[in-house]
């Protein structure tokens, strides 16, 4: 039951590291407009 908690909150982590870096691509291609 742990191990499934630990996964849970790093496949959480992961998702908001991704939404993060999608964040950054869509500043980075705004200012390039």
């Amino acid at each position: 039951m742990a191990q499934q908690k630990e996964i849970i909150s790093t496949v959480n982590s992961l998702i908001e590291t991704l939404k993060d870096g999608q964040e950054g691509f869509k500043q980075a291609a705004d200012a390039v407009k």
